[in-house]
Order: structure tokens, then sequence, then C-alpha cells
């Protein structure tokens, strides 16, 4: 078993964050309630040396009025590291600010769909590289899998987050975790043990 768990934590630290957030959202979800708060308290210890440090863009992400400047914004490396802070940072009670949040995603997706298309014809540069890349699932992911978002707009992110990264990949800018999988397997095959 202590094998395994060195394989887990060596694949944890060599993950994107995009990968790490989904894997521990899922198993938060296989946790019992003794275990969740226990987590709880844990997170919030580990959280306590970041306060003051964020607390500025822990308001901004808070506040609703913030929002309406970011819906006009066109996506670019600004935009995306922006909505990466507000979405980490948004309270999970907060849906007034997670609606506004949705839109602005939506209006993301499908440019960034309408940009990528025309990037795979040849036709116009799109995201250009594999961080980028790395940092829009980062910020669908997050999304996803936050509290705040209604069932309905977390299934229509998740929807949103398999098109991205379909997308990305047939750009070849990132690796399928599904591929690596398999490559990994065939490997293991052909190897002598």
């Amino acid at each position: 078993m202590i094998h395994k768990e060195e394989e887990i934590y060596e694949w944890f630290k060599g993950a994107v964050s995009s990968q790490r957030i989904d894997v521990v959202c899922s198993l938060l979800r296989l946790c019992l309630p003794l275990e969740l708060r226990f987590v709880g308290s844990c997170l919030e210890d580990l959280a306590r040396k970041d306060y003051v440090s964020l607390r500025e863009y822990e308001l901004k992400s808070n506040d609703n009025s913030g929002y309406t400047t970011l819906m006009a914004d066109s996506p670019g490396e600004e935009l995306q590291n922006t909505l990466n802070i507000y979405v980490s940072l948004l309270y999970s009670t907060n849906t007034v600010c997670a609606n506004s949040l949705f839109h602005i995603l939506e209006g993301l997706q499908g440019r960034l769909q309408l940009t990528l298309s025309q990037g795979l014809s040849g036709d116009s540069k799109a995201v250009s590289d594999e961080k980028a890349a790395q940092d829009f699932l980062l910020l669908f992911t997050m999304a996803a899998h936050h509290p705040a978002f209604t069932f309905s707009q977390r299934i229509k992110l998740f929807d949103c987050l398999k098109s991205i990264r379909q997308l990305f990949c047939e750009m070849g800018l990132i690796v399928s975790y599904y591929a690596l999988k398999c490559l990994n397997e065939i490997s293991d095959c052909g190897q002598i043990k």
C-alpha cells in the first residue's frame, strides 16, 4: 500500500492544477460527514496564512458590481487570471456573483470556441501555448465544481469544460488525461518486469 501512496503523491505533484482540483473534489465527495468536517478544519488552518494577502481579491470577487466590467473583456491572459482568482475566492453561498460569473463564463466559452475553431482551420491565432490552455481548463474545472453555482449551471460548465478540453486536444495544446493513461498502459505492457 505504501508503494501505491507514493505513486499517488508523485502523480499529484506532477499533475496540472485542473487535474488536481478535479481529483480533490471527487475524493471529497467520497468522504463521510465527520471526515469532511475534519478536512475543512485543516483547510481553514492552511488558508489562514494567505488570508491577508488575498483579502482584497476576496472582497472584489464577492462584490457583484465588479463583474459588469469583466463581461466586456475579450478572452486573454489578464481576464483569464482575474476569473481564476474570482472563482477560487468566491464564497460558496454567493449565488448572485455566481450567476454573473456563469454568464461571463458562458460568453467566454463561446468566444473561446469560435477562436479555437478558427485556429484549427488556420484562419486565426487562437490560444497559442499549453500554459494558457491549462489556465482555461483550471478556470472551467473550478467553476464546474464550485458550490455557489446551481446544479444546472454546473452541468453546463462541465459540458463547456469537456468541449474546450476536446478542442485543446485537437489543437495539440494539451494531451488528454485519458490519452496519457492509455499511453502509460501501452508502455507498461511493452516493458519487461
